[in-house]
Parts: C-alpha cells; sequence; structure tokens
C-alpha cells in the first residue's frame, strides 16, 4: 500500500499545472524586444516625418527642373515588402549624384542634402562654355567644351568663337568625353583673357599640342611651351607687345615664339 500511496503523488507531481505563460519574464522580455523592432523598422522606413516629401532643385538654367527631379524621384522612390516609401534613411546621395551626372552631360557638379524633417535638397552647376572643339582641321563635326576640356552638347556654329583644336587619332566623339587636358584648358583661357584684356587681341584658334599655337584675330600666332610656366612666358610676350611690337608691326607680323627658356622670336 506505501508503495502505491507513493506512486499515486508522484504522478499528481508531474500533473501539477505550469506557470502561467504571462508570469515569466522572459516573455515580456521578447514581447518588449519584439514591439521595438517592429517600431524601429515603422520609425526608418515608414514614418511620415521622415519620408522625403519634396525635392528642391536649384542652380539650373538650361536643364529644366523637371527633369532633374524625375531622374531624384526614380532613386527616392522604393519598395519593401511590396510596401512603398521614400525614406530620407534610404535615399543614397552619392548614387543620386552620380546618376545625375550621367544622365546630364551639361551638369558640372551636383550637391544633394538631406534636410531632415523638410526636403531633399539639389543644387547644381551647368557647365558653362569655354570654346569650341574641332577635330583636326575640320569644322563640320564640332563640340561645346567647358574650361575642363568636356564636350556636353553639339556646336552647331562656330562664328566668333574660340575654336580649340586637337587630332583625336581613331577616337569616336561623344557627349561627356574629355577631349583637351584640363591644364591645357587653363592655359588657353589665361592667354585668352590676358590678350583681350591687355591689348584688345582676340583668340581665334588655339591648337592644344605641344607647342602650343594660338592664333589671334589679326592672323598671327604665338608659339608657347605648355609643359612650361605659362606666367613666364606670358610675361615675355607683355613685354614684346608694349615694348617692340606695336600695333602698327602687328600689320605684318607672322609668328611670335615664346618656347624657348629666356629668348623670344618674332617675325
Amino acid at each position: 500500500m506505501r508503495q502505491r500511496h507513493s506512486h499515486i503523488k508522484s504522478r499528481l507531481r508531474h500533473l501539477k499545472p505550469k506557470k502561467n505563460l504571462l508570469k515569466r519574464p522572459l516573455f515580456w522580455i521578447a514581447l518588449l524586444v519584439a514591439a521595438m523592432s517592429v517600431g524601429i523598422f515603422y520609425l526608418f522606413f515608414f514614418f511620415p516625418p521622415f519620408q522625403v516629401q519634396t525635392i528642391s532643385i536649384s542652380g539650373n538654367e538650361k536643364i529644366t527642373s523637371q527633369d532633374i527631379e524625375a531622374i531624384a524621384w526614380q532613386n527616392v522612390d522604393k519598395n519593401l515588402l511590396g510596401l512603398g516609401h521614400k525614406s530620407m534613411f534610404t535615399v543614397n546621395t552619392v548614387a543620386l549624384r552620380e546618376n545625375l551626372l550621367a544622365r546630364f552631360p551639361g551638369l558640372g557638379e551636383v550637391n544633394v542634402t538631406k534636410r531632415w524633417l523638410k526636403d531633399l535638397g539639389i543644387n547644381i552647376s551647368e557647365r558653362q562654355a569655354a570654346a569650341i572643339f574641332c577635330e583636326g582641321d575640320s569644322t563640320q563635326n564640332c563640340f561645346v567644351i567647358d574650361k575642363n576640356g568636356v564636350i556636353f552638347e553639339p556646336a552647331y556654329s562656330t562664328a566668333g568663337n574660340l575654336i580649340v583644336r586637337q587630332t583625336v587619332a581613331g577616337a569616336k566623339l561623344s557627349i561627356g568625353q574629355t577631349l583637351v587636358d584640363k591644364d591645357m584648358m587653363a592655359s588657353i583661357i589665361r592667354l585668352k583673357d590676358a590678350l583681350k584684356n591687355n591689348f584688345q587681341i582676340e583668340l581665334r584658334q588655339a591648337l592644344a599640342a605641344n607647342p602650343l599655337v594660338i592664333t589671334t584675330h589679326e592672323g598671327w600666332q604665338i608659339h608657347f611651351d605648355p609643359e612650361q610656366d605659362i606666367g613666364a612666358q606670358l610675361t615675355k610676350l607683355d613685354l614684346l607687345l608694349k615694348n617692340e611690337i606695336t600695333p602698327t608691326t602687328r600689320e605684318n607680323l607672322d609668328y611670335i615664339y615664346l618656347q624657348y627658356k629666356d629668348r623670344a622670336y618674332y617675325h
């Protein structure tokens, strides 16, 4: 009898009701973690104040705000688990900048700023024409280039513009391509400004090579060494045009050679 009684008590112990789940600390901890995760997920992707409501465009002149904004929204609009969102957190400003530069060759600089609780700001600067690029001796296949030597639109006329020439062996010219070295362009622009401001001499053409050969509106040429200090060569030119080569002399001038160190020749 004692053995039977002991066996029954053992079975009763195993039949005791389990502890209520709501009284388990781990249950509440897990529930709290889950609730916080859902809250953070909602805050990150769908909370209205963190959604991109508007896109502000500034600095554009030729390129319309609508065209820029259309590309921007393509980068902003996202889909997660079948739900669309425009979270400011997921906007990749670097990718957006690169997409805009690739889509619009006329853009020189693009700055994208997340203005939290306000909007997405896009400030741009468009490329400005510095010269017309024509390959070789051609005047048919020409392009507008900026100060960095990048072509950004076709040139339908060369009249009254500085033409920069350079041989591009076997290459097909395309919008967005860098044709003239940035330093070479800087030298050409510097020479153009110096001659115009100091002597009212206009540049009509520049051969981007070594030597750098520029042709003035009066028909004579100046030869520079682009690998040497352009400033020093300009100083020699300034002295020549002020002290030796008068406006009357320029009427019969053919060329000025400045590429030789410490010397200058003209004829």
